[in-house]
């Protein structure tokens, strides 16, 4: 069975991408949900925040997620130390949850999360899908979605790799614009990992 990372920056479609993957029949994870839930529930994830950001991080035993975007947003050391407590947590998890569903028949999973060349964590896929979008429509999708502001978008889209860094890590590439029609290129990725 084949492990297919899906990745792209703040607002360039992967979240829709991956739910076109899951209407087609293929398992996929999305980590962004794992993530919340494991740092609600981990102790190791738990522990690790309150020392990088401070006990006021969870309150009432909930994840103050407000706060901790106001932390890691402004301050890299502490937006990689987040990345680096959370993600291989995020990914064990994910290779559990892999071998369940290889036991089950599937032929590919998708493992859908925003972190996957940064992290290093390509590296343990098959292959990697990259969704693109320009950064104009990816900061008014995100702006919609999310009611943030411009800044507050524009200073996410800054903390993480530029569409141009993560394309030689691709093999695949599926353009969210205006130009070009999503479907057609999710279903010629799909019928090469079905039947490869």
């Amino acid at each position: 069975m084949k492990r297919i990372g899906l990745t792209g920056g703040i607002g360039s479609g992967k979240t829709t991408i991956a739910q076109a993957f899951a209407t087609l029949g293929v398992p996929v994870y999305n980590s962004d949900s794992r993530a919340k839930w494991l740092t609600e529930n981990d102790s190791r994830i738990r522990n690790g925040l309150t020392q990088i950001i401070g006990p006021e991080v969870f309150t009432d035993g909930h994840l103050n997620k407000k706060l901790m975007a106001s932390v890691i947003f402004a301050d890299r050391q502490k937006l990689t130390e987040v990345n680096q407590l959370i993600h291989p947590i995020v990914f064990d998890n994910f290779d559990r949850w892999a071998d369940e569903q290889e036991s089950a028949g599937a032929r590919y999973v998708v493992n859908e999360a925003a972190i996957l060349i940064e992290n290093d964590a390509y590296k343990r896929l098959d292959s990697l899908i990259l969704v693109c979008a320009p950064v104009e429509t990816r900061i008014e999708r995100t702006m919609l979605r999310d009611k943030m502001s411009r800044k507050q978008v524009e200073e996410r889209i800054a903390n993480q790799s530029s569409d141009e860094q993560k394309m030689p890590f691709a093999d695949d590439i599926i353009v969210t614009d205006d130009r070009h029609l999503v479907l057609p290129q999710i279903l010629d990725i799909h019928k090469r990992l079905t039947y490869s």
